[in-house]
């Protein structure tokens, strides 16, 4: 088995998760980034392609175009109607960079 992805949290995300205004939010947004890690462990170990693609429509997993020349890509991810979650991936590292409604595509 694979070592396990490191997940880095930025103080943003952090501050801005905090702000969400009810616990079910909360609640969502945890379970969005639990879909995420599971999405890209399942992908870097070529794991069930059934559900990875599951993840990605549910979730609505998509690079975000402002960003298309960042390196590593930055990807949205939504877990409620108006929430979005901006993380990027490296191979190594899962990394949580804003939370929030759909202005924080943005966000630089």
């Amino acid at each position: 088995m694979s070592n396990p992805i490191a997940v880095a949290v930025s103080t943003a995300y952090e501050r801005q998760f905090k702000k969400l205004k009810t616990d079910q939010l909360k609640q969502d947004a945890r379970q969005c980034r639990r879909d995420i890690y599971e999405c890209l462990t399942l992908q870097r170990d070529s794991g069930d392609q059934e559900r990875i693609k599951e993840i990605i429509r549910d979730r609505r997993l998509k690079p975000i175009q402002r960003f298309r020349k960042k390196v590593p890509k930055r990807w949205e991810a939504t877990f409620a109607p108006d929430g979005r979650i901006v993380w990027s991936y490296d191979g190594q590292t899962f990394a949580l960079i804003y939370i929030g409604n759909h202005s924080v595509l943005d966000k630089d």
